[in-house]
């Protein structure tokens, strides 16, 4: 019966880039092996011994070999450890303490890189105290304690290994094949050197990594690139659409007063706060297609951007119900505006690269969540006529016949900001006009997002 243990799937938020491919799952096993398998593929195989003469690139699935050879949890005291790091806490002091190692061991045994590498993502795993599978005794001194981290920024990935004590005896076991190095099953192999020594024990040997310099001219101490090229010419678009995400600022912050989407197509018609869809005709089949992925549907928009040049597009289904409101940080609000590549890269394309090519839509929706119209109430009709007769909004009447200047509607965010102001003057008519000596409004100033208009009237 098997002693083997697997841990559970662990799922690095942008993906893992390994050998030419970007694993979304990844498990390692107490006998120093670390898998990559495929989504498709939901078994985890305990593989105990390593194979004859190494890797040879045909295995059944992608796999890391940081020490592998058979171990035995249940002998001993023997533990194993992991612990996931990622960006979002990094702010964390321990995790911060890991980040910085991780960034300042990249970039020393890896100069020749391009870029400044910053992981995103670590995942680290110790092997503490294991002891190996053996036909004889086992002396409980004669254990291993190695390390591995897992890092990567979703296009660059990398392995550092540091073995403690690595104190295996040679037991009575049938090989001895202890091995260090990686394979993607698909061609691509690499079989460490020092594990390819015949020795099985000694300051020499393949059991004693922790006694003799590794590939980065330190005892103890390897360092694997993981990415390679091949998947540095694929587009990652979950690394896509992390990078998008942590440099989107929260949608709170620009999406300040955007009108609700109706809930009926009619209704949207009816309403001047929409327009039907603007698309500039630069770039539109681009956009249309863009948007379409979105949603498909008649689109209508805000008629103008708030403050911050955001607005709303709302679309809805053949039969005039809303299906999604969408918030666009760069608003399309005029076919000749500028900042129709800033709409394209950074309204529209992160929805194809968290959503449709990468399974984060939940940062997509939570930088741009969608309008479900619940706050929408149709406009109602206001209006000033003959001698200072005034309806409101909400259908009440009144009339008012005082000099000065006032205050005739204003639009306010949830917040209290000033979105829209009506002011009026009213004036004594001359007697010997049309209407005798009555009161009227004689002057309109409007102030729209920061931009003061005056009108006159003339009457």
């Amino acid at each position: 019966m098997s002693t083997d243990v697997t841990s559970p799937y662990i799922k690095p938020p942008t993906g893992f880039p390994f050998l030419g491919q970007t694993y979304d799952n990844i498990y390692f096993s107490d006998n120093g092996l670390v898998h990559f398998p495929p989504l498709k593929v939901n078994e985890k195989y305990l593989f105990p011994n390593p194979f004859d003469k190494g890797f040879k690139g045909d295995e059944i699935e992608a796999m890391l070999a940081v020490f592998w050879d058979d171990a035995d949890l249940t002998l001993g005291n023997g533990s194993l450890y992991y612990q996931t790091y990622s960006a979002s806490n990094e702010k964390d002091f321990y995790s911060q303490i890991i980040f910085n190692r991780t960034f300042d061991d990249v970039n020393k045994y890896f100069k020749s890189l391009n870029t400044v590498f910053s992981p995103r993502w670590i995942l680290k795993i110790t092997w503490d105290g294991i002891l190996p599978v053996s036909f004889q005794r086992i002396l409980e001194n004669e254990t291993n304690t190695f390390q591995c981290i897992l890092t990567t920024d979703g296009n660059l990935s990398f392995a550092l290994m540091k073995y403690e004590k690595m104190q295996w005896g040679p037991g009575q076991r049938v090989h001895h094949r202890a091995l260090i190095g990686y394979t993607n099953g698909a061609g691509v192999f690499y079989n460490d050197p020092q594990t390819q020594k015949y020795n099985t024990y000694g300051a020499e040997g393949r059991y004693r990594p922790h006694t003799v310099k590794g590939n980065t001219n330190v005892t103890g101490f390897w360092a694997f690139r993981l990415d390679t090229p091949v998947s540095m010419n694929r587009t990652n678009f979950q690394s896509k659409c992390w990078s998008w995400y942590s440099t989107e600022p929260d949608h709170f912050t620009w999406s300040v007063a955007l009108p609700p989407c109706p809930c009926l197509k009619s209704q949207a018609a009816k309403d001047r706060t929409f327009i039907s869809e603007t698309v500039p005709s630069s770039s539109a089949d681009l956009i249309k297609s863009l948007r379409g992925q979105q949603c498909n549907g008649t689109t209508f928009q805000s008629t103008l951007p708030n403050q911050y040049l955001a607005g709303r597009r709302c679309v809805y289904d053949a039969d005039g119900y809303l299906i999604n409101g969408f918030s666009d940080r760069f608003f399309v609000y005029d076919s000749n505006i500028n900042g129709i590549k800033d709409h394209i890269d950074k309204d529209l394309l992160p929805y194809q690269w968290c959503c449709i090519n990468s399974p984060l839509c939940h940062l997509y929706n939570e930088k741009r969540p969608f309008d479900t119209c619940a706050e929408y109430s149709s406009p109602g009709l206001g209006q000033i006529y003959g001698a200072m007769h005034l309806s409101t909004f909400d259908g009440l009447d009144y009339t008012f016949k005082g000099l000065g200047e006032y205050v005739i509607v204003r639009l306010s965010s949830a917040n209290g900001v000033n979105i829209f102001t009506l002011q009026g003057r009213t004036e004594k008519l001359p007697p010997n006009s049309a209407y005798g000596n009555t009161t009227a409004l004689k002057r309109l100033a409007a102030f729209y997002q920061g931009t003061l208009k005056v009108c006159e009237m003339g009457i």
